[in-house]
Protein backbone atom coordinates (compact mmCIF):
# COMPACT_ATOMS: atom_id res chain seq x y z
CA UNK A 1 0.00 0.00 0.00
CA UNK A 2 1.54 3.36 -0.92
CA UNK A 3 2.25 5.17 2.11
CA UNK A 4 -0.06 8.43 1.09
CA UNK A 5 -2.88 5.60 0.69
CA UNK A 6 -2.08 4.64 4.78
CA UNK A 7 -4.36 7.62 6.01
CA UNK A 8 -7.66 6.18 4.84
CA UNK A 9 -7.28 3.15 7.14
CA UNK A 10 -9.82 4.46 9.41
CA UNK A 11 -11.86 6.60 6.81
CA UNK A 12 -13.99 4.66 4.51
CA UNK A 13 -13.36 6.73 1.06
CA UNK A 14 -11.22 9.88 0.39
CA UNK A 15 -12.74 13.69 0.84
CA UNK A 16 -13.97 15.02 -2.68
CA UNK A 17 -11.57 17.96 -3.59
CA UNK A 18 -15.16 19.92 -4.29
CA UNK A 19 -16.60 22.34 -2.00
CA UNK A 20 -20.17 23.47 -3.26
CA UNK A 21 -21.00 27.21 -1.76
CA UNK A 22 -24.27 28.22 -2.39
CA UNK A 23 -26.15 30.77 -0.78
CA UNK A 24 -27.23 29.70 2.75
CA UNK A 25 -30.85 30.28 4.27
CA UNK A 26 -32.00 32.06 0.79
CA UNK A 27 -35.25 32.91 -0.79
CA UNK A 28 -36.85 30.35 -3.91
CA UNK A 29 -36.48 31.55 -7.02
CA UNK A 30 -38.75 32.63 -10.09
CA UNK A 31 -38.75 31.34 -13.35
CA UNK A 32 -36.00 32.91 -15.74
CA UNK A 33 -34.13 34.35 -12.39
CA UNK A 34 -30.57 34.36 -12.71
CA UNK A 35 -28.53 33.25 -9.74
CA UNK A 36 -24.50 32.24 -9.00
CA UNK A 37 -23.35 29.79 -6.67
CA UNK A 38 -19.30 28.97 -5.66
CA UNK A 39 -17.58 26.15 -6.10
CA UNK A 40 -14.07 25.28 -4.62
CA UNK A 41 -11.55 23.04 -6.71
CA UNK A 42 -8.69 21.94 -4.45
CA UNK A 43 -5.23 20.62 -5.41
CA UNK A 44 -5.14 18.25 -8.80
CA UNK A 45 -8.45 18.81 -9.11
CA UNK A 46 -8.23 21.91 -10.66
CA UNK A 47 -6.86 19.67 -13.94
CA UNK A 48 -10.47 18.60 -14.03
CA UNK A 49 -12.34 22.14 -14.71
CA UNK A 50 -13.63 21.45 -18.50
CA UNK A 51 -15.50 17.98 -17.31
CA UNK A 52 -16.26 19.88 -13.82
CA UNK A 53 -18.26 22.77 -15.96
CA UNK A 54 -19.37 19.88 -17.70
CA UNK A 55 -21.24 18.51 -15.48
CA UNK A 56 -22.78 21.05 -14.00
CA UNK A 57 -24.28 21.87 -17.16
CA UNK A 58 -25.19 18.71 -17.60
CA UNK A 59 -26.95 18.57 -14.05
CA UNK A 60 -28.62 22.14 -14.58
CA UNK A 61 -30.14 20.83 -17.72
CA UNK A 62 -31.93 17.71 -16.20
CA UNK A 63 -32.90 19.64 -12.73
CA UNK A 64 -32.17 20.61 -9.48
CA UNK A 65 -33.69 20.12 -6.22
CA UNK A 66 -36.61 17.23 -5.21
CA UNK A 67 -38.54 18.82 -7.87
CA UNK A 68 -36.02 18.67 -10.53
CA UNK A 69 -36.54 22.26 -11.43
CA UNK A 70 -34.52 22.93 -14.69
CA UNK A 71 -32.00 25.78 -15.17
CA UNK A 72 -29.34 26.68 -17.59
CA UNK A 73 -25.56 26.83 -16.80
CA UNK A 74 -24.56 30.27 -18.09
CA UNK A 75 -21.26 31.09 -17.76
CA UNK A 76 -18.44 31.06 -14.73
CA UNK A 77 -15.31 32.54 -13.54
CA UNK A 78 -12.76 32.15 -11.28
CA UNK A 79 -12.43 33.88 -8.55
CA UNK A 80 -8.98 36.23 -9.47
CA UNK A 81 -11.37 36.78 -12.67
CA UNK A 82 -14.29 40.16 -13.63
CA UNK A 83 -14.72 38.35 -17.01
CA UNK A 84 -17.60 35.39 -17.23
CA UNK A 85 -16.55 32.20 -19.90
CA UNK A 86 -18.93 30.47 -21.50
CA UNK A 87 -19.39 26.39 -20.21
CA UNK A 88 -18.21 25.42 -24.39
CA UNK A 89 -14.98 27.64 -23.80
CA UNK A 90 -14.39 25.44 -20.80
CA UNK A 91 -11.20 24.30 -22.42
CA UNK A 92 -8.32 24.68 -19.68
CA UNK A 93 -7.42 25.95 -16.75
CA UNK A 94 -5.44 28.17 -14.48
CA UNK A 95 -3.79 27.28 -11.48
CA UNK A 96 -5.05 29.21 -8.24
CA UNK A 97 -3.79 29.62 -4.47
CA UNK A 98 -4.60 31.36 -1.79
CA UNK A 99 -1.62 33.46 0.01
CA UNK A 100 -1.47 33.27 3.66
CA UNK A 101 -1.20 36.94 5.19
CA UNK A 102 0.78 38.10 8.11
CA UNK A 103 -0.97 36.29 11.74
CA UNK A 104 -3.18 38.88 13.19
CA UNK A 105 -1.51 39.68 16.94
CA UNK A 106 -4.49 39.98 18.28
CA UNK A 107 -8.07 36.87 18.90
CA UNK A 108 -10.31 36.89 16.70
CA UNK A 109 -14.46 35.87 15.68
CA UNK A 110 -14.73 32.71 13.88
CA UNK A 111 -18.25 32.59 12.42
CA UNK A 112 -20.22 29.69 11.10
CA UNK A 113 -22.01 30.34 8.28
CA UNK A 114 -22.99 26.91 7.18
CA UNK A 115 -24.14 24.59 9.89
CA UNK A 116 -20.73 23.07 11.20
CA UNK A 117 -21.24 19.31 12.37
CA UNK A 118 -18.85 17.19 14.95
CA UNK A 119 -18.83 14.42 16.29
CA UNK A 120 -17.25 13.15 19.65
CA UNK A 121 -17.66 9.79 20.69
CA UNK A 122 -20.27 9.15 18.18
CA UNK A 123 -22.49 11.89 18.96
CA UNK A 124 -23.37 15.12 17.33
CA UNK A 125 -21.52 18.16 19.71
CA UNK A 126 -24.46 20.71 20.14
CA UNK A 127 -22.81 24.60 20.70
CA UNK A 128 -22.69 24.29 23.94
CA UNK A 129 -20.90 20.93 23.74
CA UNK A 130 -18.34 22.06 21.06
CA UNK A 131 -14.67 22.72 22.39
CA UNK A 132 -12.01 24.38 20.47
CA UNK A 133 -10.21 20.97 20.70
CA UNK A 134 -13.25 19.17 18.47
CA UNK A 135 -12.77 21.92 16.12
CA UNK A 136 -9.41 21.96 15.57
CA UNK A 137 -9.46 17.54 15.04
CA UNK A 138 -11.91 18.14 12.59
CA UNK A 139 -10.15 20.89 10.44
CA UNK A 140 -6.66 18.84 10.83
CA UNK A 141 -7.93 15.52 9.83
CA UNK A 142 -9.58 17.72 6.89
CA UNK A 143 -6.45 18.97 5.75
CA UNK A 144 -4.19 15.87 6.14
CA UNK A 145 -6.82 14.11 4.04
CA UNK A 146 -7.04 16.34 1.24
CA UNK A 147 -3.19 17.02 1.12
CA UNK A 148 -2.56 13.32 1.08
CA UNK A 149 -4.82 12.36 -2.04
CA UNK A 150 -5.20 15.75 -3.73
CA UNK A 151 -2.36 18.20 -2.96
CA UNK A 152 -0.10 18.87 -5.94
CA UNK A 153 2.78 19.89 -3.72
CA UNK A 154 5.56 18.84 -1.12
CA UNK A 155 3.87 16.69 1.89
CA UNK A 156 2.05 18.48 4.53
CA UNK A 157 4.42 17.58 7.85
CA UNK A 158 2.05 17.95 10.97
CA UNK A 159 2.40 16.82 14.65
CA UNK A 160 -1.70 16.03 14.87
CA UNK A 161 -1.19 14.58 18.21
CA UNK A 162 1.02 17.60 19.49
CA UNK A 163 -1.62 19.70 18.00
CA UNK A 164 -4.45 18.44 19.83
CA UNK A 165 -2.65 18.27 23.09
CA UNK A 166 -2.18 21.73 22.62
CA UNK A 167 -5.75 22.65 21.55
CA UNK A 168 -6.89 20.62 24.39
CA UNK A 169 -5.87 23.78 26.80
CA UNK A 170 -6.81 26.48 24.98
CA UNK A 171 -10.84 27.29 25.40
CA UNK A 172 -12.59 29.43 22.89
CA UNK A 173 -15.93 31.39 23.75
CA UNK A 174 -19.11 31.32 22.54
CA UNK A 175 -20.89 34.59 21.55
CA UNK A 176 -23.88 33.63 19.86
CA UNK A 177 -23.47 30.22 18.82
CA UNK A 178 -26.38 27.70 18.67
CA UNK A 179 -27.79 24.64 16.86
CA UNK A 180 -30.05 24.81 13.58
CA UNK A 181 -31.60 21.92 11.83
CA UNK A 182 -31.46 21.86 8.36
CA UNK A 183 -32.57 19.77 5.77
CA UNK A 184 -31.68 18.70 2.28
CA UNK A 185 -32.76 16.72 -0.89
CA UNK A 186 -30.77 13.61 -1.86
CA UNK A 187 -31.13 12.98 -5.49
CA UNK A 188 -28.81 10.10 -5.41
CA UNK A 189 -30.76 8.68 -2.56
CA UNK A 190 -34.14 10.06 -3.56
CA UNK A 191 -34.74 11.05 0.25
CA UNK A 192 -34.61 13.99 2.24
CA UNK A 193 -31.57 14.29 4.90
CA UNK A 194 -30.96 15.96 8.32
CA UNK A 195 -28.04 17.77 8.54
CA UNK A 196 -28.64 20.23 11.36
CA UNK A 197 -25.34 21.77 13.07
CA UNK A 198 -24.05 24.39 14.85
CA UNK A 199 -24.31 27.83 13.56
CA UNK A 200 -22.84 31.21 15.43
CA UNK A 201 -19.84 32.84 16.48
CA UNK A 202 -16.94 32.06 18.86
CA UNK A 203 -14.36 33.92 20.36
CA UNK A 204 -10.76 32.36 19.37
CA UNK A 205 -8.09 33.54 22.01
CA UNK A 206 -4.63 34.77 20.51
CA UNK A 207 -2.57 32.13 21.79
CA UNK A 208 -4.70 29.70 19.80
CA UNK A 209 -4.36 32.16 16.83
CA UNK A 210 -0.90 32.02 17.33
CA UNK A 211 -0.50 28.36 17.43
CA UNK A 212 -3.10 27.80 14.59
CA UNK A 213 -3.23 30.35 11.98
CA UNK A 214 -2.70 28.22 9.47
CA UNK A 215 -4.98 25.88 9.46
CA UNK A 216 -7.68 28.58 11.06
CA UNK A 217 -7.04 31.06 7.56
CA UNK A 218 -7.18 28.15 5.23
CA UNK A 219 -9.91 26.22 6.42
CA UNK A 220 -12.04 29.34 5.09
CA UNK A 221 -12.22 27.46 1.83
CA UNK A 222 -11.73 24.04 2.48
CA UNK A 223 -14.67 24.25 5.27
CA UNK A 224 -15.08 21.32 8.21
CA UNK A 225 -16.56 18.95 9.70
CA UNK A 226 -19.08 16.34 8.36
CA UNK A 227 -20.89 17.23 4.93
CA UNK A 228 -18.38 19.54 3.91
CA UNK A 229 -18.37 18.63 0.44
CA UNK A 230 -22.49 20.25 0.21
CA UNK A 231 -21.23 23.39 1.67
CA UNK A 232 -21.53 23.03 5.74
CA UNK A 233 -18.66 24.05 7.91
CA UNK A 234 -18.27 27.04 5.90
CA UNK A 235 -16.47 30.26 8.22
CA UNK A 236 -15.23 33.19 8.49
CA UNK A 237 -12.73 34.39 10.57
CA UNK A 238 -12.56 38.69 11.61
CA UNK A 239 -10.93 40.66 14.08
CA UNK A 240 -12.42 41.22 17.43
Amino acid sequence: MPPEMRILRRYPSAPHPLVIEAPWGGRGLTPGETFTFSMVVMGKAQHALPLIVLAWARACADGLGGNRARAELVGYRSEESASWQSPAAATGYTAASVHLPERPSGPLLLRFTTPFRARKDGILCSAKELRFREFIAHLQRRWGLLQAFHGAGERWEWDYDGALRQADRMVWESLDAHWVDWTRYSSRQKQSMKLGGVLGTYRIPAEAVTAFWPLLYLGQWTHVGKNASFGLGQYTLSPE
